[in-house]
């Protein structure tokens, strides 16, 4: 959850800018991983609004509902 504070603190760069790829796509997959388990306004949730426009990784969502 630091780790995640600490990246949104980051102003003015993107999530590919701080992590590059392909980390930035796993940092939006475990976003919406954790995002999913959270309570309504977690940090994963503001994570996932200041890098992704509030928008979950949908490939992870399936393999959410798969199981």
């Amino acid at each position: 959850m630091e780790c995640c504070q600490a990246a949104i603190d980051v102003n003015g760069r993107s999530a590919f800018e701080i992590f590059g790829a392909p980390d930035d796509m796993k940092l939006r997959s475990c976003a919406t991983l954790f995002a999913h388990v959270s309570a309504p306004g977690s940090v994963f949730e503001i994570l996932l609004d200041t890098f992704f426009d509030g928008e979950p990784d949908q490939a992870t969502l399936q393999l959410i509902d798969a199981h």
